[in-house]
């Protein structure tokens, strides 16, 4: 069993892990250190193609969905995604991860918003991205992109709106 460890900690290790996955599948990564509003990693397909990528690590006993500011409804680029790690509490399991288009995530987080707001909730600043499976965790999700977002499971695999999947 691993010894949760400090927020800080918690995300250096998913970027790391992002980027671990990336270089096996041979793309140039660089870690930006919180250096860099909007996104954590910068990578380089083998084909020469730049994305920038949002890292999201989450304690996979502590929560099912992981925090986003507002901004994450307006933060759409061709290039940018996030990527979701969700850390599980054994030594010897890989971390579950999405690495998703921001046109998606920002979807997904208005559309959840808008669900929230209309039960009468109190507007925030706060979003909230949560997936689990091919289950939604907030009654206000949209089950839009569900099976898209299963599929992504586990997987480096950039996916464009220019391909026809959405």
């Amino acid at each position: 069993m691993i010894i949760k460890p400090n927020s800080q900690n918690l995300g250096n290790a998913g970027e790391y892990f992002i980027s671990y996955k990336l270089s096996l599948h041979d793309y140039v990564t660089s870690i930006t250190l919180g250096r860099n509003e909007g996104f954590d990693i910068l990578a380089v397909s083998p084909a020469g193609e730049m994305f920038k990528i949002q890292v999201k690590t989450k304690w996979e006993k502590k929560k099912k969905f992981w925090i986003l500011s507002k901004k994450a409804e307006k933060q759409v680029e061709p290039n940018l995604y996030y990527a979701f790690i969700e850390i599980i509490d054994e030594a010897e399991q890989e971390p579950n991860f999405w690495i998703i288009p921001s046109a998606i995530v920002a979807e997904l987080c208005t559309e959840e918003h808008k669900g929230y707001l209309e039960a009468g909730k109190k507007d925030n600043t706060i979003r909230i991205f949560g997936i689990m499976g091919q289950q939604k965790v907030s009654k206000y999700f949209p089950t839009k992109y569900l099976t898209v977002i299963h599929e992504l499971k586990n997987k480096v695999q950039f996916i464009k709106e220019k391909e026809g999947r959405f």
